[in-house]
């Protein structure tokens, strides 16, 4: 049975209208909330009739958005599971979003002589499940067509991931990582409105075991190989803008994990503005950025697009990198209620980052840099 081009513009578009429709509750003010970092977290997102908003060093289990409607949940609900591992020569991304208007899925791979990706979108959500949170159950894109095949599971304290598809470039790629999550956590339930929220779970320089496939030949995971996940669920902005930082690196025998942020979960503090994801890892360990991030330009304006280099650094001078891009995964709509542009691109990091007064140098350091503007 043929389906006409009008039919799936219409159920891809018709989601987009009702958002638009819905009460924009995030006009209400949201409420003021306990930043400090907590040892541990509570057990759900929501109960006794309120969210638990705040910051937590190990991940919530039960991460479950209520007191929205059906219809709320459905349109306005994104999620996503973000996987990234690094080594001297290699640096391998891989995603499951479930935008429910959309469902996405990327891989790739950028070593020291070339980059390959595919990307994949499907309509109304199609071709994607996702886990219950980050600590439990399986997120899985099963793509025979594209042929791209990713599953991620989640377990108390290691995630496992088997990816296999090829690119675009026909390079074959195949991933199968046990990653150890036995670190700090930086779990963030944050308020968009009184009855909104976003909850978002980064860690990052976790220690990685198993291998990767490239082409014909096969490449195992050392010591040297460390990893970031971001598992998030949220009712977002209407009007969404960020810049994304991601480093993982290995210096001076220790694990590194950089995890930034600009203009996402902001707190106005005196004359600063920070960012509550913002958090450096060594050995597992989570050291938080307590310090303004100041970037080149603002999310959405294109600098990424037009400048050669980017800059980025912390107020008290703790952090002062530069970034080069080599490949990125772009994605974008334009449909009048709903218009975005995500560039997840992926290059080098070179400059220094100072933790507790220990100086460790980047030199064409591979990592991640992201810039996205949405009205969704």
């Amino acid at each position: 049975m043929k389906v006409s081009f009008a039919v799936v513009l219409i159920l891809l578009i018709s989601p987009l209208v009702l958002s638009f429709l819905l009460p924009d509750k995030e006009q209400d003010p949201a409420p003021e909330f306990d930043t400090e970092l907590k040892a541990d977290a509570p057990l759900h997102l929501y109960e006794n009739g309120e969210y638990n908003f705040g910051r937590y060093a190990k991940p919530i289990v039960d991460p479950n958005i209520h007191k929205i409607t059906k219809l709320q949940k459905k349109i306005q609900k994104k999620e996503w599971h973000f996987l990234s591992i690094s080594t001297p020569h290699a640096l391998i991304g891989l995603a499951i979003s479930q935008l429910n208007y959309a469902a996405t899925s990327f891989i790739y791979v950028l070593t020291d002589d070339w980059t390959d990706q595919k990307q994949i979108m499907r309509p109304l959500g199609f071709g994607a499940s996702f886990s219950e949170s980050s600590v439990k159950g399986c997120s899985k894109w099963n793509d025979k067509i594209a042929k791209l095949v990713i599953e991620v599971c989640n377990f108390k304290d290691t995630i496992t991931v088997q990816a296999e598809g090829t690119l675009n470039d026909s390079n074959f790629i195949k991933v199968s990582a046990v990653i150890d999550t036995n670190s700090d956590s930086l779990a963030l339930a944050y308020p968009i409105g009184p009855h909104r929220v976003a909850y978002t779970l980064k860690q990052a320089g976790m220690p990685v075991r198993g291998y990767y496939k490239l082409k014909d030949r096969r490449y195992e995971f050392g010591e040297d190989a460390v990893a970031i996940q971001d598992w998030t669920r949220a009712l977002p902005k209407r009007l969404t803008v960020w810049y994304w930082i991601s480093i993982n690196f290995v210096s001076k025998n220790k694990r590194i994990g950089v995890n930034l942020s600009h203009g996402m979960y902001p707190k106005r503090v005196g004359n600063q503005t920070l960012g509550l994801e913002n958090g450096i890892w060594v050995d597992g360990n989570l050291h938080l950025v307590e310090s303004e991030l100041i970037v080149d330009g603002e999310p959405g304006t294109g600098v990424l697009d037009e400048a050669e280099e980017w800059h980025c650094r912390t107020k008290d001078g703790s952090l002062k990198l530069t970034y080069r891009r080599e490949g990125a995964t772009v994605s974008g709509l334009d449909v009048k209620v709903l218009k975005g542009k995500l560039i997840h691109s992926y290059g080098t990091y070179s400059g220094v980052i100072t933790i507790d007064g220990e100086k460790h140098v980047l030199k064409n350091v591979k990592g991640i840099l992201e810039d996205h503007y949405t009205l969704w």
